[in-house]
């Protein structure tokens, strides 16, 4: 559990998925994207269009 905090402190996520509202997904301080290309362009207008950016699929069971 303290990963999963200190990487939701540290870094941006973007949730892509239609399993949880919006709002859940803000509570949780993460960004909702409803598809790969809208977190992709939502990832690139954080941090440019050059910068390397982590799919993760099945995040969670990865972080746990």
């Amino acid at each position: 559990m303290q990963k999963i905090v200190k990487t939701l402190l540290n870094h941006k996520i973007i949730l892509v998925t239609d399993g949880l509202s919006a709002e859940e997904v803000t509570k949780a301080n993460m960004q909702l994207a409803k598809t790969p290309d809208e977190a992709l362009r939502m990832a690139y207008d954080v941090v440019g269009a050059d910068a390397g950016v982590v799919v993760i699929p099945d995040g969670v069971a990865v972080l746990v």
